[in-house]
């Protein structure tokens, strides 16, 4: 899945088999497209606000998940500081043959770069 802006349709994040994500409802800026057949399995934040409270024990599991999430959202932060040679080259490197999964379109506006330069380095 790509979580693409409605407008620009920039692509801010990818979901990939047993991933998650943490989604504001105040943002509707914002919406989810599936490239591949996907199941999708939506908590609220009130069912998950139950779950913790009748199950105290996954609330470690749970802020590693947050943790978790945060951590991709920083990695796509300092990912756009560098040279795009360097973006591509990390990106490559760390998805690996997911990226053959993706348009050169979506990976291209993820690093906010032209296709046709992203296709060039």
């Amino acid at each position: 899945m790509k979580k693409e802006n409605a407008e620009s349709l920039d692509i801010a994040h990818f979901l990939f088999e047993n991933d998650f994500g943490i989604v504001s409802t105040l943002d509707p800026d914002y919406d989810f497209v599936a490239l591949e057949p996907t199941m999708l399995l939506v908590l609220t934040r009130e069912d998950l606000d139950y779950l913790l409270a009748r199950s105290p024990e996954l609330l470690a599991a749970y802020h590693k998940l947050v943790a978790y999430w945060a951590a991709q959202r920083n990695y796509r932060a300092k990912l756009l500081l560098l040279s795009a040679a360097e973006r591509k080259s990390l990106l490559i490197k760390r998805w690996g043959a997911l990226t053959n999964r993706i348009s050169n379109k979506d990976l291209a506006s993820y690093l906010g770069m032209n296709v046709s330069y992203y296709s060039t380095i």
